[in-house]
């Protein structure tokens, strides 16, 4: 059965979102969607727009209306909205509510069959119906060439990586701010590679149906049976490639077992350096690449593992971690972010001028990136 990008639903319930006072999760069928508070109430009868939607840019599909999923981009040479899973805090969205009598095409049809058919038949029959066509709405998908090596995007239940340097505005004033001057951080080196994250999700957990499903017919990212392992870059979700260089690193590291084996939902997160990524600036052998963990992603609790709990789960998986120089207070080793970006500077072990040094506090999650100024002039960045 085709899927209905655009139908008729019943909302079975509403509830609050912790931490969003203006915000409030609303079920249909077993998906969950952001709205406005008070927007719904259970019983509604309401117009969902599922996941993979690529909807025009209208009003109507923008805040108030669509508070999450509302973002435009570019597909295929058209603008749109692509609704996809997203986070709320803790809680899940996969889909936008919008209320039928904002579209009188629909509420039109769903008057003329309960008209005909009663109410209750009418309501069952205009749910059978799918409304993309009629109000613009394509589906979104990857090409034929991206699907042989992406299954979708990174996943939306696992934060990224991605690290703010000490020059930008929120770490500009990190060394003034009272707050973190009796924060201990943990110092470790920053390694020149590509972002790579693996998860191991249960099969019994309400985070399996915010992923992509493997390719038909294929079970190779299961994980002993007990869920979903997979591996992504940067961006993507990744197909089971032996020859991928990430899946070829989490392969060789036996992940799939390890992490099935602990059982939980988890991601682990790190560079993958090598021959083949930025230059092979570590300078390893033609072919060769090595993953270094750098955080632990607990997705039930939506948090990182504090650094040293994450040292010590690389050490008993087996995994290596990448270099931590020791555990400092900023004050103690620098007056400003000048004197940090000169402590940035520095060589590996193997003699190679280092990118840079990574802080991350042991207390509250916060963390930061220093590049040191002599590796930017070498690449001429």
């Amino acid at each position: 059965m085709d899927r209905k990008l655009v139908s008729i639903r019943e909302v079975s319930g509403t509830k609050p979102i912790a931490g969003f006072p203006g915000l409030e999760l609303a079920s249909v069928d077993g998906w969950t969607c952001a709205i406005h508070q008070g927007t719904f109430t259970s019983g509604d009868v309401t117009l969902f727009f599922e996941i993979d939607c690529f909807l025009p840019v209208q009003p109507i599909f923008l805040a108030p209306n669509n508070p999450i999923h509302n973002y435009p981009k570019i597909w295929r040479g058209q603008e749109g909205i692509h609704v996809n899973t997203q986070m709320v805090g803790t809680e899940i969205s996969q889909g936008v509510l919008v209320r039928i009598e904002n579209f009188p095409e629909v509420q039109s049809k769903l008057d003329a069959l309960m008209r005909e058919h009663g109410q209750e038949e009418g309501l069952k029959r205009a749910k059978d119906l799918c409304f993309a066509q009629q109000l613009g709405v394509l589906k979104w998908e990857l090409s034929p060439s991206e699907t042989a090596m992406k299954l979708g995007k990174f996943p939306a239940c696992i934060a990224r990586t991605n690290l703010k340097r000490i020059q930008d505005e929120s770490n500009a004033l990190i060394l003034q701010e009272e707050k973190f001057r009796d924060y201990t951080w943990q110092e470790s080196v920053k390694m020149d590679g590509s972002a790579m994250t693996v998860y191991f999700v249960r099969a019994d957990s309400r985070w399996i149906k915010t992923f992509p499903e493997p390719h038909e017919g294929s079970d190779k990212n299961s994980a002993v049976g007990k869920g979903r392992f997979g591996v992504c870059s940067r961006e993507w979700d990744l197909v089971r490639d032996e020859k991928n260089r990430f899946w070829k690193a989490a392969l060789d590291n036996q992940l799939p077992e390890l992490l099935a084996k602990v059982n939980r939902n988890l991601a682990i997160q790190g560079e993958l350096v090598g021959s083949t990524i930025n230059g092979n600036r570590h300078g390893y052998e033609k072919g060769q690449h090595e993953f270094f963990v750098y955080t632990i992603w607990d997705i039930d609790r939506q948090e990182r593992f504090p650094p040293s709990l994450t040292e010590e789960w690389a050490k008993s998986l087996g995994i290596r971690h990448v270099p931590v120089l020791g555990y400092v207070k900023l004050p103690d080793i620098a007056s400003s972010n000048e004197g940090l970006l000169e402590r940035a500077k520095g060589r590996h072990a193997d003699g190679r001028k280092r990118e840079g040094l990574v802080y991350k506090a042991v207390n509250d999650g916060h963390s930061f990136k220093v590049i040191a100024n002599d590796y930017l002039l070498k690449r001429g960045e």
